[in-house]
């Protein structure tokens, strides 16, 4: 369970819950849509971080939770997370037409 640190976490929890409950049984038919996040731990303390991403891994287990970073910290915790097989991780591969353009991976 996360610990609390002066109420950010349990508002960052609280608003967690409310978008996932709002994904739930909102597709045609009563599916379930996917929750995707797009660097939404930026502005999160980085000590408050580690409790929030078990949260999400708590949480995917009954809904599709799409995570996008390029934050170092998170993407090496997203590969130990997969090598234990909680999560899946897909990460861009560098290609030498990706290198001779200038596009980062």
């Amino acid at each position: 369970m996360a610990m609390r640190h002066n109420g950010r976490l349990e508002g960052a929890e609280a608003a967690e819950t409310a978008a996932l409950e709002g994904l739930r049984s909102s597709a045609a038919g009563g599916e379930s849509l996917p929750m995707v996040l797009d660097d939404s731990f930026r502005e999160i303390a980085r000590e408050d971080r580690p409790a929030l991403l078990e949260l999400l891994v708590e949480r995917s287990r009954e809904q599709q939770i799409i995570f996008l970073t390029d934050d170092e910290d998170i993407a090496t915790w997203a590969r130990l997370e997969s090598l234990a097989g909680d999560m899946a991780i897909v990460e861009p591969v560098a290609t030498n037409s990706n290198r001779k353009a200038g596009i980062a991976s």
